[in-house]
């Protein structure tokens, strides 16, 4: 994970055809775990076919962050700092989860080829379904 300090670097992430934003608030505990959670999928990439830069924002350390997080209209601040992930396609929002922990690594996985690979992101199938236009 990269982590983003300027707002020149913030901007940066925009320009990219696909880039995933790891929304993380240092004084949340929840947001460390989610932080972990993206380490272990990164460190296995090669499993879950990430292929694409994960970049660490924390909007209560950056202002740039925190203005483009209130234009969005969305709760992307993981709804109480829980450590959310944005998914962008040439800088715009495809896919938003609050919580990466609560989704797991399947699901982000899933989530990330469906943002990247089609035009819309089907969310996870309930849970004990196997869902074959999703998984294969």
């Amino acid at each position: 994970m990269q982590s983003v300090a300027t707002e020149a670097e913030f901007a940066q992430v925009f320009r990219a055809d696909h880039a995933i934003i790891f929304i993380d608030f240092a004084w949340s505990g929840q947001a460390w775990l989610s932080a972990a959670v993206i380490g272990e999928w990164e460190r296995t990439s090669n499993v879950w076919g990430v292929g694409c830069p994960v970049f660490k924002v924390r909007p209560d350390e950056q202002l740039v962050v925190a203005t483009w997080m209130r234009a969005q209209g969305k709760k992307l601040g993981g709804e109480g700092g829980y450590g959310s992930l944005v998914w962008l396609r040439s800088g715009i929002i495809v896919d938003y989860e609050p919580y990466v922990v609560g989704a797991g690594l399947q699901d982000i996985s899933r989530r990330t080829r469906f943002a990247f690979e089609k035009q819309e992101c089907p969310r996870s199938a309930p849970d004990g379904m196997w869902d074959r236009d999703m998984d294969g």
